[in-house]
């Protein structure tokens, strides 16, 4: 979890995150978020925890079905070639009947091979070792800026894993301040989910 700009609402976070079933996981809270800013702190925890199946990096405005992570690593295993996982689909796309509790979400790539159409918002990740061994492999600088979840998006897709989000959503997103650009009302359809199947 990093803690950002949006203060307000980790309590609500973090008490609703406390509540849900970690019994499979481990919970380490970083709170650098000034100091290393997001693509950094991204990087850094990768490093961190290069060694694991499975590492869940989650921001601090959300809130969490009380089985969020249970079914994050359920579907994880069913999806070959996985390099991202949210349980938080933005798009609110219909149910894929081949595939019922998951949908894949690679983004678009322009001519120039960059991001045209970014899938997936950045609240909630689980990233596949195979993503976390490839990604140390590459030059990690090569994209400018700090929009992490953009950047890391395209090395996902760039070394040929699979992005993916739950159907339906696992967490819901409660923030509406832009954490990059400050001030900025995003409290719009594309920041909620609307498929979200609530706390409990």
């Amino acid at each position: 979890m990093t803690i950002g700009k949006d203060r307000e609402y980790y309590n609500r976070s973090l008490n609703s995150l406390l509540n849900s079933d970690l019994s499979k996981g481990d919970l380490y809270i970083f709170y650098d978020i000034h100091k290393y800013k997001t693509k950094r702190m991204f990087i850094k925890i990768i490093k961190l925890f290069k060694d694991y199946d499975y590492v869940v990096i989650i921001q601090d405005d959300i809130i969490y079905n009380k089985n969020w992570l249970n079914a994050l690593l359920d579907i994880a295993i069913k999806i070959e070639n996985l390099g991202i996982l949210t349980p938080w689909d933005r798009i609110n796309h219909k149910i894929n009947p081949e595939n019922s509790d998951w949908i894949k979400r690679n983004p678009k790539i322009n001519l120039s091979g960059k991001i045209s159409n970014c899938k997936i918002g950045g609240i909630c990740w689980l990233i596949t070792k195979k993503f976390i061994d490839g990604l140390l492999k590459l030059n990690l600088n090569k994209y400018s800026g700090n929009c992490y979840d953009s950047c890391f998006q395209g090395y996902c897709h760039n070394l040929g894993l699979t992005i993916a989000a739950t159907n339906p959503s696992y967490v819901e997103h409660i923030g509406i301040k832009s954490i990059v650009k400050l001030g900025k009302s995003r409290n719009s359809s594309g920041y909620r989910s609307k498929n979200f199947i609530g706390e409990m």
